[in-house]
């Protein structure tokens, strides 16, 4: 029997790169690079909540902060995971903006 593969589009570093680039532009923040140091203890950190699949950021006193992003199925991208994570930053943004002026 012959091993299936699923290749998904829009999942490699620069679509990543991309579309974080373009959201930070949209809100006039400077773009990012892709470094190698970061990705590596990401995918370790990856690596080690595999066994339980929980979305819980790393402990304290980690070198780097993290966004979270997970979906039931298998036809998740890049974008999708993009788009959540700066769907969530707008809705914070507001709220603290709304309690800024209204405090």
């Amino acid at each position: 029997m012959a091993a299936a593969t699923t290749v998904m589009a829009q999942n490699s570093q620069q679509d990543y790169l991309d579309l974080h680039n373009a959201a930070r532009a949209a809100v006039g923040v400077g773009p990012v690079t892709w470094d190698n140091t970061v990705a590596a203890w990401a995918q370790n950190y990856a690596n080690s909540r595999r066994g339980d699949c929980a979305l819980v950021h790393s402990p304290n006193g980690r070198p780097y902060g993290e966004n979270l992003f997970g979906g039931g199925g298998s036809g998740w991208t890049a974008r999708d995971a993009v788009k959540a994570c700066t769907t969530i930053m707008r809705h914070t943004a507001a709220v603290l903006h709304f309690l800024l002026v209204h405090d």
